[in-house]
């Protein structure tokens, strides 16, 4: 939860995988397994191509605040550093030269007809939350 609550992006359910497979000390191989029982707090989770989001913005305070959250309580400072690392990871391991496939890298961006096209089938919302 710590990973759908704190991203700056709401990111869809494939990309929270991609991204939650590099969080130190994390055992849950599918964000699925956690997403579903909480269906009623969040939105986007029938669809793993669908951003996922807070429902309701009180289940933010109650995670941040550990006197009403007790064994729930999120502590920002480590969400912080486990979503930096985890983009620091998907970074290195998803950029590379041409990652959208152009036929010459001599053209500036506003000469690339098919620029946005190429950018949104390229590029996947991890790597672009991750940049």
């Amino acid at each position: 939860m710590q990973q759908i609550v704190w991203t700056q992006e709401p990111l869809p359910v494939v990309s929270l995988n991609a991204m939650q497979c590099n969080f130190p000390d994390m055992d849950v191989s599918d964000v699925k397994a956690i997403l579903n029982p909480m269906g009623a707090l969040l939105s986007g989770i029938a669809d793993v191509s669908t951003p996922v989001r807070v429902l309701h913005a009180s289940f933010y305070d109650f995670l941040a605040d550990s006197v009403w959250s007790m064994e729930f309580a999120i502590k920002m400072e480590d969400v912080h550093c486990q979503l930096a690392w985890a983009c620091i990871q998907v970074m290195q391991s998803g950029l590379c030269f041409n990652t959208c496939q152009l036929e010459t890298s001599y053209l500036p961006n506003s000469e690339v007809t098919d620029l946005d096209w190429r950018v949104h089938e390229c590029i996947p919302a991890h790597l672009s939350y991750a940049c």
